[in-house]
């Protein structure tokens, strides 16, 4: 990829010619008589169950997840403490006063270390996983609201709302790299790994596409029909972003060319998004949108190039957190406690087996 060029609006990256290949295949195919209308038909409920539900073992409000890439281990910040937490019986298996409230967690490919973002004060640890134990804190300019981490460029991407910036900061030393000006306050973020990193700008209703090598705005997705675009989910393999509007939708979008060739039914609300590879038997991949009110849906991904209606389904309980554990095809919700409790509730939703005896499904 070199000099970017302008498609829709947007100035996206000059595409190879395996790129171009792909990008007219999807276009092509998407906008062929008759492809939106063999779509199927909108799914009446989602294929996960709730497997198990059980009290948090660590008091305080939950505020952000992670789960280690080998699947042994859950993190989660609570009130301004980290905690480790064993996937197989959710019992607590450490613990790490942060100083703040963590409104960012990411954990490095290793899973060796975590980089957690703190609001107040403005900071962004370096923390070792075994043992639990702060490695460096490094000063940002301003509060944070979000973290993604872009292992292949080496670089965190802090978000801060109250200033529309993005910081850039080098994953190994702290060293800021880069501030990057928006228009609107940065939503979640989602890096592809080969060049761009994708935001939300719910204000206006598109997407910032930042150039991760320039560590410079390349220009933004406009979202058609799009009212306030909150979750984002990224297949980097298919190179497809999904964008969950508060209006009650979510689009596809070819990452390429920054065009638009699905719009599937969505419940509406702000959601968080993420993508994972074959969640349930028979499924390729799905991009899952979770809502803080308690709603679940999903985009089914049939190819690289067809999507539909994966499901919906209503949680019993809000959501102030959530993570998927792609070893034991799990997605983790972590509730904030109920009135007059101290600590909240997991509840694991997957296609395993149904709840214990005992517990609350």
């Amino acid at each position: 990829m070199s000099e970017p060029i302008t498609m829709g609006g947007a100035r996206i990256p000059r595409l190879s010619a395996r790129g171009v290949l792909w990008a007219l295949a999807a276009v092509t195919l998407a906008t062929a008589p008759g492809v939106r209308a063999a779509a199927a038909p909108p799914a009446a409920g989602l294929p996960l169950r709730i497997e198990r539900s059980l009290p948090i073992a660590v008091p305080g409000r939950p505020t952000a997840l992670a789960i280690a890439p080998d699947g042994g281990r859950a993190y989660l910040g609570v009130g301004d403490t980290l905690a480790a937490f064993s996937t197989a019986d959710v019992s607590a298996a450490g613990t790490l006063p942060l100083g703040g409230e963590a409104v960012g967690l990411q954990i490095a490919p290793d899973g060796r270390q975590a980089y957690v973002a703190l609001a107040k004060p403005a900071r962004v640890l370096a923390v070792g996983l075994a043992p639990l134990g702060v490695q460096a804190r490094w000063k940002l300019p301003a509060a944070a609201s979000g973290l993604s981490l872009d292992p292949d460029e080496g670089l965190l991407f802090v978000a801060s709302a109250a200033t529309h910036r993005l910081f850039a900061l080098d994953a190994a030393t702290g060293r800021l790299r880069a501030t990057i000006a928006l228009a609107d306050p940065p939503g979640q973020m989602a890096a592809n790994g080969y060049g761009s990193l994708f935001v939300a700008q719910a204000a206006q209703g598109r997407i910032a596409v930042i150039d991760t090598h320039t560590l410079r705005l390349a220009g933004t997705l406009p979202l058609e029909g799009c009212v306030q675009p909150s979750g984002l989910a990224l297949d980097p393999v298919g190179r497809r972003l999904f964008v969950h509007c508060a209006s009650g939708a979510v689009l596809v979008v070819d990452t390429d060319v920054g065009f638009t060739f699905e719009r599937l039914p969505a419940a509406g609300g702000a959601m968080t998004g993420l993508f994972v590879h074959a969640p349930l038997p028979g499924w390729k991949g799905a991009a899952l949108f979770v809502g803080s009110a308690g709603t679940l849906d999903a985009v089914r991904m049939l190819a690289f190039i067809r999507y539909v209606d994966g499901g919906h389904r209503t949680l019993d309980r809000p959501v102030a957190a959530s993570a998927y554990d792609a070893v034991h095809r799990r997605l983790w919700i972590a509730s904030p406690p109920e009135k007059g409790a101290s600590a909240g509730r997991w509840t694991w939703i997957g296609a395993q087996a149904p709840a214990l005896e005992g517990e609350t499904p």
